[in-house]
């Protein structure tokens, strides 16, 4: 599934997604899940969401956390991260 637009930062458009099992993922959920697979990923730039309270925590190495507008918690992992 490719959702185009939607890391525009706008706050506005998809509200959830319906499965055909009835899983429902909320647009938090696809946010925290992109976040994770950029930790996951081992990114060394990990970018949250505009308008969103994001946490994003570094891995090993010297990381890049931008959380944008939002009341962010950055936390740098070991290395020498730019926050």
């Amino acid at each position: 599934m490719k959702l185009v637009g939607e890391d525009a930062g706008n706050a506005t458009g998809l509200e959830q997604i319906v499965f055909g099992d009835g899983t429902t993922w909320s647009r938090q959920d696809l946010e925290s899940a992109y976040i994770a697979q950029q930790v996951a990923a081992s990114a060394t730039t990990i970018t949250g969401f505009n308008l969103n309270n994001d946490l994003l925590v570094g891995t090993s190495g010297a990381d890049t956390l931008s959380g944008l507008n939002g009341t962010d918690t950055l936390t740098g992992g070991q290395g020498n991260d730019s926050l």
